[in-house]
C-alpha cells in the first residue's frame, strides 16, 4: 500500500478493497447500502468500465479522471469543472471558468468543434463545479539541475551529450498520428533537436507501433532523432523534465497531470490543440501553488489545462498560435533564443502575484453537490433530474438477490 491509499484509508471512516470477481465486487458495495457512488474514472480500466454498467447506488456519478462521456444509463451524473455558459450546466459559478475550461477547439483552419458536435456531449447530466474539483498536491521541491547533473542525466538515460530535448511525456496511446506532423516539423527546423518519448515496459508494442509510423512519416534520418526512453520513478522524471528544453503536449488529447509537473520543474510547454497551442515556461522559484490549476477536457477529451492558465493571466501574447507552423516556430524559438526565455520569464514573474490568489471551493461544492442529490427539495422532487426512478430501485433489489444467491 502506497502512502498515498494510506492516508485516504486513515481518513475514511471505511475502507474496502474490492475483490477481482464482479460478483463478490458488486455483493460488498451492495452491503454498504450507498446514497451516492462516485466512480474516480471510467474507461482506463476493463474492470472498472464493465462494473459501472450495474446499478449499485440509487445515485451514480464519475469524475473526469477519464475526460470522455461513459454513454451508460446506470451513470446519472458527470462531475468536472466548466465553462458556467454550456447550455446544460446545472451546478456552476464562474469564478474561473471561462479562463481554465472550454468546450471547443478554437482553430483559424477548421471549423469550431461545437459547431460540429452540437451540445450532445455528455449522456450523463453534467455537473460543472467553479473550482477545480480536485486538489494536486504541491510537487515536492528538487535540488536545481546543474550542468554536471544533466549531463550524468543524459548519460544514464542514453541521451546525446548536447543538442535541445523536445519532451513528450505522455502515454504513447495518446500520439495520435495527426501529431507526428509536428515531430517532423521540429526535427526539420531544429536541426540539432531530439525529440523524447516515454514508454512504458509493457507498451513494447505500442513503441514499436509508433516507431515504425514515425519512420515513414519522418524517413529514416530524422526517425534517428526521435529517442525512446522507459519510464522513470518520479524523482527522476522530475529531472529529466528540468533538462529538456520544451515540452511538447500530444493533440487532440493533451496532457493534464503532466503539466502541472512540467511547470513545477520550470520547462517550457508546448500545447497543440486541433490548430491551438500554448507554449509556456513556468519559474521554478515561483511554483509555490496556493492552488493547482487544472483544465476541463474539452468536447473530445483534449485538456486545455496550459491555454487556460495563460487566458488567465492574460499572456497570450507569444504564447498562443493559430496553426501547426506556428507551433513548430514557437517551441524552437523557446528552446533557441535566450532573450524570448528571459522575457516570458519577466511576464510570468509579474503577473504571478497579482491574480493567483484564489481560494479552493472543491471540498464545499463536493459537499454540497452530494448533499443536494441525496436530500429531496422542500417540495418533495428531487433537486437534481436524474435521481433513481422506481425501475432502477428494482433493478437494485433484483440485483441484490441474485448476487446474495450466487455468494451466499
Amino acid at each position: 500500500m502506497d502512502a498515498i491509499t494510506r492516508a485516504i484509508q486513515e481518513a475514511a471512516d471505511a475502507f474496502v478493497v474490492l475483490p477481482a470477481s464482479q460478483d463478490m465486487a458488486m455483493h460488498m458495495i451492495l452491503q454498504e447500502a450507498l446514497d451516492v457512488l462516485v466512480y474516480p474514472e471510467i474507461g482506463m480500466d476493463a474492470w472498472m468500465y464493465f462494473l459501472a454498467h450495474r446499478r449499485l447506488a440509487p445515485i451514480q456519478c464519475m469524475f473526469w479522471g477519464h475526460p470522455i462521456t461513459t454513454g451508460l444509463p446506470s451513470i446519472d451524473y458527470f462531475i468536472a469543472s466548466g465553462n458556467a455558459a454550456r447550455r446544460d450546466t446545472i451546478w456552476s459559478h464562474a469564478l474561473l471558468a471561462e479562463f481554465f475550461f472550454a468546450d471547443f477547439f478554437e482553430s483559424n483552419d477548421g471549423p469550431r468543434m461545437d459547431e460540429m458536435h452540437g451540445g450532445a456531449t455528455y449522456t450523463e447530466q453534467l455537473v460543472l463545479f467553479s473550482d477545480l474539483s480536485t486538489y494536486f498536491s504541491k510537487p515536492r521541491a528538487l535540488p536545481p539541475v546543474d550542468d554536471a547533473v544533466a549531463a550524468s542525466m543524459r548519460a544514464t538515460l542514453h541521451l546525446p551529450a548536447s543538442g535541445r530535448i523536445y519532451l513528450c511525456p505522455q502515454t504513447l496511446m495518446k500520439l495520435h498520428v495527426a501529431f507526428d506532423q509536428a515531430i517532423l516539423g521540429l526535427l526539420k527546423l531544429d536541426t540539432d533537436g531530439h525529440v523524447v518519448l516515454l514508454y512504458s515496459p509493457k507498451q513494447l508494442l505500442w513503441k514499436d507501433k509508433v516507431h515504425r509510423r514515425l519512420g515513414r512519416t519522418l524517413g529514416n534520418r530524422l526517425v534517428r532523432r526521435v529517442l525512446f526512453v522507459a519510464t522513470l520513478p518520479h524523482d527522476k522524471f522530475m529531472q529529466l523534465l528540468a533538462i529538456a528544453d520544451v515540452m511538447i503536449d500530444p493533440f487532440p488529447f493533451g496532457g493534464g497531470v503532466t503539466t502541472l509537473d512540467a511547470f513545477a520543474a520550470g520547462l517550457y510547454v508546448a500545447l497543440h490543440m486541433v490548430s491551438m497551442l500554448t507554449i509556456a515556461r513556468w519559474l521554478t522559484s515561483f511554483c509555490v501553488w496556493r492552488r493547482p490549476v487544472v483544465t476541463l477536457p474539452s468536447r473530445q477529451s483534449v485538456l486545455q489545462l496550459t491555454a487556460g492558465f495563460y487566458r488567465y493571466l492574460s499572456l497570450s501574447t507569444h504564447l498562443i498560435a493559430s496553426n501547426l507552423d506556428e507551433f513548430v516556430a514557437h517551441a524552437v524559438a523557446i528552446a533557441t533564443n535566450s532573450t524570448l526565455k528571459l522575457a516570458l520569464q519577466q511576464a510570468m514573474h509579474d503577473r504571478l502575484h497579482d491574480r493567483f490568489d484564489i481560494p479552493d471551493d472543491g471540498p464545499h461544492e463536493w459537499n454540497t453537490f452530494l448533499a443536494n442529490v441525496v436530500m429531496p427539495s422542500t417540495n418533495g422532487s428531487p433537486r437534481f433530474s436524474a435521481m433513481v426512478t422506481r425501475k432502477d430501485r428494482m433493478d437494485l433489489d433484483r440485483a441484490s438477490s441474485k448476487i446474495h444467491r450466487h455468494v451466499g
